[in-house]
């Protein structure tokens, strides 16, 4: 299933509304977050199965990404045997961060598409025809659609000409690129925040830019892609273009004019980029080059190998010097990594064998050091045919690891949705057409107030993708971290009505509340209620305790009106760890009323002390609904997952 929340999500949706008729819209509000993905995506979304439809959109996804192998075959071509071109393009599909093919992210189509563009940059470079132009300009944009981030082309272009020599020949196309591409950056200057609403999924709102965390950004980046692309390519991509400018070719010039542009400017993205939420290196921005990288090994051993001792040392010296100032643990081991930088899976790996130290450092510099010895060594054809195969093995690991990390959480998404096994459980109930809203109770829950936003919001996430009913989010006070559309209403605590949101007839909530209404069906997850009264209201509600039964210090039971006749008791069943001892529990029972919004007892009822050991069933009277029951643990103690939790808790309303 979906495991990168919530940008598969948006692009699932995106795609979805095209093939219903409303392009580019997402809950009923148009989102600018990719525009060729989705159209690329959007004939899956024909299929009446949920299941044909995910099927079918990962079947595109291959087969975009298996195509990324003809841009760089074809660019290749240009200064490689058959051979090399061919074995460079297979190496370019064993890259880790291919891993996001199982997925339905907008780099499966940005990946070659950009590659694309290089190969029209190359050709424009060479032989600037108008067909050539108009490739180029055509691809830029295909790309720029693709993902918004390939911008950069806008800024790659211009200095690929001038890194060329082309500027005077091309200076018709360099005017319109540098006109773009200065105000791009002018924009990135002077309103930083603004462009990153424009061109990012998330707002990266709470980023802050520096000069000197940029560059800490920028030379980890640097590093990162060197270590992920197995070092050599890197040193070949140096020696390559220190060799003679004499003994290069006009296509030769025009590739690594591309290749140093490119990396130039994803550079300076992966910079920018290690600031965003989460904080860490943002490899799935910049793998882009690699394929390049690639090319560049394989030119610098058809040119001979030639290695500049000075230069080979010099290199050496320079990436060991970067992994030593790196802080690996929170570089390799950071939370960010899966998703963002698969490439660092494999080290992370070994860090957790050997220690993020000095071994994992240790083990580094001697990889770094064995390249360059290999390079030094490359006089030699066995070398030099070894050198590839070295290459290849590198990126066949590396994406092992990339891929079982990736399964790995789409296993921990599968497990926190806990979806049916009809994952489209409230189509079937209510059919694709009707419209079901989730009433967004997070401001109430335990894992809200945790920051475990995962297990708040996976759940929704996975319903809404696999249920085209599922169709908008009323939220009652806790924003959704996704760019998507909900209304803001909000509960009033002394009557239960849900006040400032559009009349539904059909809700999804949390079994934690009750909505007064037809219960039709439930997951592990949700429930969903029919005929939903206008307006919505809630019968009850318990705060403080999390999904699995679990109790922070203090555990409450609303109860509204509902029939002629309430509770008149609520059974109360308590457990506790065993292990962490015996604690006083109070227990208070009143009217319920509001203070703000926020609920607070209107008179106390009722108040009792229990000493819970392992287990307790109390029965407490209640007043006439709305009423409120209050549990307080004197002491808490922390489950594996962190959370601080006094027990198990469940409460249970005793009708006369």
């Amino acid at each position: 299933m979906p495991w990168i929340f919530s940008d598969e999500l948006v692009h699932s949706e995106l795609a979805k509304s095209i093939a219903d008729g409303s392009p580019f819209e997402v809950r009923g509000q148009h989102l600018n977050v990719t525009y060729a993905y989705p159209l690329v995506l959007a004939p899956a979304w024909l299929a009446r199965s949920m299941g044909v439809t995910y099927g079918l959109a990962r079947a595109i996804d291959v087969l975009l990404v298996t195509a990324s192998a003809v841009p760089v075959y074809l660019v290749g071509r240009r200064f490689l045997t058959p051979i090399s071109a061919s074995v460079a393009a297979v190496l370019a599909l064993l890259l880790p961060e291919l891993a996001l093919s199982n997925a339905l992210m907008q780099e499966n189509l940005a990946f070659p598409a950009f590659l694309t563009a290089i190969l029209a940059l190359t050709l424009t470079l060479e032989s600037p025809t108008g067909r050539r132009v108009a490739f180029l300009v055509a691809s830029v944009v295909v790309a720029a659609a693709a993902r918004f981030e390939l911008l950069l082309l806008v800024l790659i272009v211009p200095t690929a000409v001038v890194l060329a020599g082309a500027a005077r020949r091309l200076v018709r196309l360099l005017v319109p690129f540098v006109a773009v591409g200065v105000t791009l950056l002018v924009l990135a200057l002077a309103a930083p925040h603004r462009l990153d609403r424009a061109l990012v999924v998330f707002p990266q709102a709470s980023a802050t830019y520096s000069l000197g965390r940029a560059i800490r950004w920028l030379v980890t980046s640097l590093g990162d892609l060197a270590l992920v692309t197995g070092v050599l390519p890197f040193f070949a991509l140096l020696l390559v273009t220190a060799a003679s400018r004499s003994t290069q070719t006009v296509r030769e010039r025009a590739f690594l004019a591309v290749t140093w542009s490119s990396l130039a400017w994803f550079m300076v993205l992966g910079a920018l980029a290690g600031s965003w939420e989460p904080p860490g290196v943002k490899e799935r921005y910049f793998f882009y080059v690699q394929p390049l990288l690639l090319l560049a090994l394989f030119l610098w051993i058809e040119k001979g190998a030639p290695r500049p001792l000075r230069l080979v040392l010099g290199t050496c010296l320079v990436l060991a010097v970067v992994v030593w100032s790196l802080p690996l643990r929170g570089v390799v081991a950071a939370p960010s990594v899966t998703g963002n930088a698969f490439g660092l899976e494999v080290f992370a790996h070994i860090g957790d064998r050997i220690g993020f130290g000095h071994g994992l450092r240790a083990l580094l510099l001697v990889g770094i050091l064995v390249a360059a010895a290999a390079v030094i060594a490359a006089r030699a054809r066995p070398v030099l045919v070894l050198l590839p195969a070295a290459v290849a093995a590198f990126l066949v690991v590396s994406s092992a690891f990339a891929y079982r990390a990736a399964d790995r959480q789409a296993r921990a998404v599968a497990t926190t949705a806990a979806l049916p096994a009809n994952r489209s459980w409230v189509d079937a109930l209510v059919g694709r057409g009707r419209e079901v809203a989730l009433v967004n109770t997070a401001a109430f829950m335990p894992e809200t107030v945790a920051g475990d936003l995962f297990q708040t919001w996976v759940p929704w996430w996975q319903t809404e993708f696999w249920n085209r009913s599922a169709r908008a989010v009323d939220d009652l006070g806790a924003l959704e971290p996704a760019p998507l559309r909900q209304r803001w209403g909000a509960l009033d605590w002394s009557t239960g009505r849900i006040v400032g949101v559009p009349h539904r007839a059909r809700v999804l909530i949390d079994p934690r509340f009750e909505v007064a209404g037809r219960r039709l069906g439930s997951s592990s997850a949700f429930v969903l209620y029919d005929r939903v009264g206008a307006p919505m209201r809630l019968t009850a509600a318990t705060e403080g305790v999390f999904r699995d039964g679990e109790s922070s210090q203090v555990a409450a039971y609303d109860r509204w009106a509902a029939r002629l006749r309430g509770p008149t008791a609520v059974g109360i069943t308590l457990e506790r760890d065993p292990g962490h001892g015996p604690t006083p529990v109070e227990i208070v029972t009143g009217t319920l009323t509001a203070h703000g919004s926020s609920p607070a007892f209107g008179r106390v009822t009722g108040r009792r002390s229990v000493r819970l050991d392992r287990s307790a069933s109390v029965v407490v009277p209640v007043p006439r609904a709305p009423f409120r029951v209050v549990v307080r643990f004197a002491r808490v103690y922390r489950n594996p997952a962190g959370a601080a939790v006094g027990g198990r808790i469940r409460f249970q309303p005793i009708r006369p």
